[in-house]
């Protein structure tokens, strides 16, 4: 499907949010996935360019950032909101960001350069200013008129939040209670809202999120001022991001890395972790060489060296994958830590007893040798144990230290199952079978 068809397919009613990201979704794969990116781009539709522009990669977005005209960027952000030319311009070469910003005019310039005080990875980071602010002694047709000007300017219904004379945050008014309600005064109809602070991790936003029935948390100062309002659909982006990225880390792959990068672009990528693979590999090939004489002696053991210590790394990615899955969207903490590693474990052992018991009926039958049967059963048992352990702590430690365990966690895990794997089955094999 072509951006054209897109476009002819696109319905005449106004969009939600969820189905204007969606769209910007669609017209951004579309892009990348075209021969060429950037004229693919220009067929997008001059309103939703701005948005396209947010979801793609970030060698792209450095790419089209070098090309786009300073009239061009200009014109995209008259369909943006603050906090998504804020995004913008963090992904603009330094040179034209400063150019694009001494261009905005006086009053969105105010709103960006106050955004970009903040850490983008903070609760204010990721605030918008899609909200309206009416005090509580205001009279009805206040509400009216600003709901007016809102509706004409926006692309969703902004939150209405009420406040007292010194800006501090009461509460806000719910559009489903004021129309059933019919209020002759604002007063009746003001409900809580959640309030997270400006300086609050990202993770802590999520949590804030996760905790709470409503669509919108307040970003406040410690006084109780506000400052802004995180939207649970922005926030979904932020999250789709954070999710891409970890599986790219466990591949040892950067997220900015995409399929129409370059050879050279795709090589600075990955060369460190294939490096420090191939380090770990050598210590894999030591524990072997220590057992060179069994391994001269019994040939046929070296058949089944790749079994066992592949099924343990399969098995430590498996452990990996959920354990860090779940640090990541917090459903590990520090109650359920010494639960989450129980568990893992007696899943491991479990798992090595019938892979191992298959395993060694194989052996056993193929080769008419019992004991090399219950040798490779045994450290298959082993294996996956230490699969399921070092899988589960390792993430554990990493975190700790504030260390991504899906950027770093895969290559020591498959490392510990490698050398234990071997140790244990080639150090049976010499006990055992010699």
């Amino acid at each position: 499907m072509s951006v054209e068809k897109v476009k002819k397919n696109k319905s005449n009613s106004k969009l939600s949010q969820s189905e204007v990201l969606l769209k910007a979704h669609q017209y951004a794969d579309l892009v990348l996935n075209s021969d060429s990116p950037l004229n693919e781009f220009f067929l997008v539709p001059i309103k939703k360019q701005g948005r396209v522009f947010l979801y793609l990669s970030n060698n792209l977005q450095l790419e089209f950032g070098e090309s786009f005209k300073i009239e061009d960027i200009l014109i995209m952000f008259k369909h943006l909101d603050p906090d998504e030319i804020t995004d913008f311009l963090q992904h603009l070469p330094k040179d034209k960001h400063l150019k694009v910003s001494k261009k905005l005019d006086e009053h969105l310039k105010e709103k960006v350069e106050y955004l970009l005080k903040f850490d983008p990875k903070s609760a204010a980071g990721l605030m918008s200013f899609d909200y309206i602010i009416i005090q509580k002694t205001s009279e009805l047709k206040t509400l009216y008129d600003k709901l007016k000007k809102a509706f004409k300017r926006g692309k969703r219904t902004p939150t209405v939040l009420i406040r007292d004379k010194e800006n501090h945050l009461i509460g806000y008014i719910s559009f489903k209670h004021f129309i059933l309600n019919r209020p002759k005064s604002l007063a009746e109809v003001i409900e809580p809202i959640p309030t997270i602070y400006f300086d609050e991790h990202y993770d802590d936003v999520v949590k804030a999120v996760n905790n709470s029935e409503h669509k919108n948390l307040v970003v406040v100062d410690y006084e109780n001022h506000i400052l802004g309002i995180i939207d649970v659909s922005d926030l979904l982006k932020v999250i789709e991001e954070e999710k891409t990225s970890e599986v790219y880390n466990l591949a040892g792959v950067q997220k900015e890395e995409d399929i129409l990068d370059s050879a050279f672009a795709k090589f600075k990528s990955r060369y460190k972790w294939l490096i420090l693979n191939l380090f770990t590999a050598f210590m894999a090939a030591g524990v072997i060489a220590m057992f060179e004489d069994t391994l001269s002696k019994l040939i046929l053991l070296a058949v089944y060296m790749p079994i066992v210590a592949g099924m343990g790394g399969n098995a430590a990615t498996q452990t990996l994958a959920v354990v860090v899955r779940g640090l990541s969207v917090h459903e590990i903490d520090f109650k359920n830590k010494i639960s989450v590693v129980k568990n893992e474990i007696i899943a491991g052992v479990m798992n090595g007893c019938v892979n191992g018991f298959i395993v060694a009926l194989i052996a056993w039958g193929f080769n008419d040798m019992p004991m090399l049967g219950l040798v490779v059963g045994i450290s298959m048992v082993i294996n996956l144990f230490v699969a399921g352990f070092f899988g589960t702590i390792l993430p554990f430690v990493l975190d700790r230290f504030d260390i991504d365990p899906a950027v770093a966690a895969t290559v020591f895990v498959t490392t510990a199952t490698d050398i234990f794997g071997f140790f244990v089955f080639l150090g049976l094999a010499e006990i055992m079978l010699l």
